[in-house]
């Protein structure tokens, strides 16, 4: 008797390990099921990381709303090992939840459908079988919610070329050390609607809402809301939860009272719900004794994911255009220039040293308005027309925020050669950068700057000296220095001879002075030339001179 258990379970067990994921899924799913309802909302919460309590607290306040009869509400909940924001150590697995109403805050009392033992949350082939499974709660329309961590389209927080866990963007679960790229992301979300299609995704994600981004999932959900920036959460001490970011019962809450609810509504309610915490919460803190007080910044906004093909096409339009005027006299220093500059004071977002993710709005206007050529001004309209009057539905940012909804990839100059290489590794295989000439633009952009960038510079420079913009030559300063060391660590001295002739000409003002004390320390150098020796001598002797004059 014994033995022939023993058997079953062994049967038992082998039949289980070769049960596909998704039959497992499915096989807890009641047939009763199938009557088709108004919305299916799917929720995919991975709180297999730092977020567990904040995971948590937003299924709970899910529950606030429950499923009804004419939507349903199912959610793959993981949690981490531990305490999991009071929640407790029986959500350090993953369970697949059928929402329902639930007044009572601190515990979630909704059905569980499955108990999954250990999920990895961060493995494509989970988020797919799990699409699958929620579809067979059929409905009229389908809504996804993601509440996970986010980098954007590429893991800029890796200075190495894609391999591994160290190249995951979306999604990371720590106990299972695995994540998403977006093109995993996309082809999972794709296998698991199989011809569906979604009408809204909410990301509860970082950095979500780029060009990029929309542009990879547009043929799979009308509407997308997410974020450009960081959304910064505040839950110290830990079950305050004074800013919650996405409260995603709100959008939940509106299906239930009326299905058929515009999206443009949806969106608005979601977001001014987000936006006003920011607003209203401020954040004290202390710094040498002194108590600091501020605000987070923040934005969302609602976007259709229809209109990226028409973006895209403008924005290859337009990527053409600056490669054109790039490669040849005598319009290619300018363009250079003004494309640099608008980068350099442009709404920017987290990524390496905050180089490399960019309003794409601000970083328009700031091209367009740097810009004499007319045609170059045309082109940035157009795409900020599609921009603003199609793509972008309903959108809101914090005072201190010059974001406009979405944000677009372009590593600044200063982004290091390595750290570059390894990005745009990661970045050329987005759909966006095998589509456009967006890529391209890059790479151009980056190997004129290497021939130019001192030069420009200088430019900016001789502006500022001759109208004796103080601050403007303060922050040059050591931009200019830096540059001129490495040209001439490179054998080039032209750019530093121009230097000379402009400072020369301008020697009584006390900015230069300071330049020329920055350039002397940048030339100390031990590399051994009769030129660059007569040139340090040049900066040595105008220093004395420009000295002389301040003191008298």
């Amino acid at each position: 008797m014994v033995n022939a258990q023993i058997r079953s379970l062994k049967q038992f067990l082998a039949v289980l390990l070769l049960t596909p994921l998704c039959l497992l899924f499915s096989q807890n799913v009641e047939a009763a099921l199938e009557m088709k309802k108004k919305v299916t909302i799917i929720c995919y919460m991975n709180g297999d990381n730092n977020l567990a309590g904040e995971v948590l607290h937003a299924v709970d306040m899910m529950e606030t709303v429950g499923s009804s009869e004419n939507v349903d509400i199912i959610a793959l909940v993981d949690g981490a090992p531990g305490d999991n924001g009071g929640y407790g150590p029986q959500w350090g697995t993953t369970r697949l939840l059928h929402i329902t109403r639930d007044d009572k805050v601190g515990e979630i009392n909704s059905r569980i459908v499955a108990e999954m033992g250990e999920q990895n949350l961060g493995d494509p082939q989970v988020l797919e079988d799990f699409i699958k499974t929620a579809l067979r709660y059929p409905s009229e329309k389908y809504v996804f919610v993601l509440f996970a961590h986010g980098r954007g389209i590429i893991n800029t927080k890796s200075f190495n070329t894609p391999k591994g866990y160290k190249s995951v963007l979306l999604s990371p679960d720590e106990t299972g050390e695995r994540a998403m790229d977006h093109r995993e992301f996309k082809k999972a979300i794709e296998n698991g609607l199989a011809g569906e299609k979604f009408e809204l995704m909410l990301f509860f994600s970082c950095l979500t809402n780029m060009v990029e981004v929309g542009y990879e999932l547009r043929n799979l959900t009308r509407y997308m809301i997410g974020s450009e920036d960081e959304i910064r959460l505040v839950n110290e001490p830990a079950g305050s939860h004074q800013i919650r970011g996405v409260e995603a019962e709100i959008l939940m809450n509106k299906l239930v009272a009326d299905s058929d609810t515009p999206m443009s509504e949806l969106g608005e309610a979601t977001i001014d719900s987000f936006i006003n915490q920011y607003a209203i919460m401020p954040l004290s803190g202390t710094n040498e004794k002194r108590v600091v007080r501020g605000k987070y910044p923040a934005s969302l906004a609602l976007v259709d994911c229809g209109k990226y093909d028409k973006l895209s096409r403008s924005l290859d339009e337009l990527a053409q255009f600056l490669i054109g005027s790039m490669a040849g006299e005598p319009t290619d220093r300018d363009t250079l220039g003004d494309l640099h500059s608008a980068l350099t004071a442009s709404q920017n977002y987290p990524s390496f040293l905050n180089l490399e993710y960019f309003d794409l709005r601000d970083l328009l206007e700031k091209l367009q308005d740097n810009s004499a050529n007319e045609e170059l001004k045309k082109l940035c309209q157009n795409t900020l027309d599609i921009l603003s009057q199609e793509l972008i539905v309903y959108e809101r940012h914090t005072e201190d925020s010059r974001s406009h909804g979405v944000s677009i990839f372009f590593p600044n100059y200063l982004v290091p050669e390595n750290i570059y290489d390894a990005h745009m590794a990661m970045y050329t295989a987005a759909s966006f950068s095998r589509d456009t000439s967006w890529g391209d633009l890059i790479k151009t952009y980056r190997g004129r700057m290497s021939a130019s960038y001192t030069d420009l510079l200088i430019d900016e420079f001789e502006r500022a000296a001759n109208v004796a913009d103080g601050g403007l030559l303060d922050r040059l300063h050591s931009k200019i220095s830096w540059a001129l060391r490495e040209d001439v660590l490179n054998g080039k001295y032209l750019a530093l001879e121009r230097y000379l002739a402009i400072l020369e000409t301008t020697k009584k003002n006390g900015g230069v002075s300071q330049s020329l004390r920055v350039l002397h320390g940048a030339l100390q150098m031990p590399q051994k030339s009769g030129r660059l020796d007569e040139m340090r001598k040049t900066v040595e002797v105008l220093l004395s001179s420009s000295d002389t004059a301040n003191s008298g």
